[in-house]
């Protein structure tokens, strides 16, 4: 599960960033708001944890500007002030939690773990439809002709990143970034070789849409056109 952790502070929090290691999180971390904004825009994130030492204005305003910009990644507010008022505005500006720190790591981990279950319960309901396929995300599977074609968790996401935005050519440095993260290190082999088994899968599915290589840029998802041959009198 990918995590995206935003520091408004001059120092890093260690403590918290070990907790969420040893909890397993793939973690990113943006050192203020709008590198935070940038890369919560991003889509590739299943929770978004704001760490503020005291919430205040800017806070809240990286807040309402992610729920402004139709970003619905749960999002943890931690703050060092237990006040009820904070806790409040904050939960009415879209937060889905609030812990006032220091607080048990325990606990920490179980309320995340409980934002996971939420935001993989809003993408089991969410199928993806293009071409003669129609693709389940969560289930990493595809349905094409009556048949269910299944992909690796990679595959699939590419395809999810492809297919959302079908009138755009996403760049292999943007793919790389949405599949594996900002902060990791990938080789572009690597994606080639999971976008050949991907467009194999989905020739063989008969799913009805062509990845196509830009280039010099990227890939972008066309549907297949289909020739209608003349009728001859």
């Amino acid at each position: 599960m990918k995590l995206l952790l935003i520091e408004q502070t001059q120092d890093l929090d260690k403590e918290l960033i070990g907790v969420l290691l040893n909890g397993n999180y793939q973690l990113d971390i943006a050192s203020d708001n709008s590198e935070g904004m940038l890369l919560a825009e991003s889509g590739i994130y299943d929770i978004i944890v704001i760490n503020c030492y005291i919430i205040g204005h800017e806070g809240m305003e990286l807040l309402k500007m992610l729920r402004r910009q139709g970003i619905h990644t749960p999002v943890m507010m931690l703050s060092e002030q237990n006040d009820i008022g904070e806790c409040v505005d904050c939960l009415d500006c879209g937060a889905d939690d609030f812990i006032v720190k220091p607080c048990d790591h325990r606990v920490l981990l179980a309320r995340l773990r409980a934002l996971g279950r939420r935001a993989s319960d809003m993408w089991d309901n969410e199928a993806l439809e293009y071409g003669r396929m129609r693709c389940i995300p969560a289930r990493c599977e595809v349905l094409s002709k009556g048949q269910s074609t299944r992909l690796t968790l990679k595959e699939m996401q590419i395809l999810e990143c492809l297919i959302r935005n079908k009138n755009c050519v996403l760049t292999r440095e943007q793919l790389g970034h949405r599949i594996w993260g900002f902060n990791s290190h990938h080789d572009n082999n690597n994606l080639e070789v999971h976008m050949s088994y991907l467009r194999k899968k989905l020739k063989n599915a008969g799913a009805g849409v062509q990845i196509k290589t830009i280039r010099g840029v990227g890939y972008c998802i066309k549907e297949d056109v289909v020739l209608i041959s003349p009728v001859i009198q």
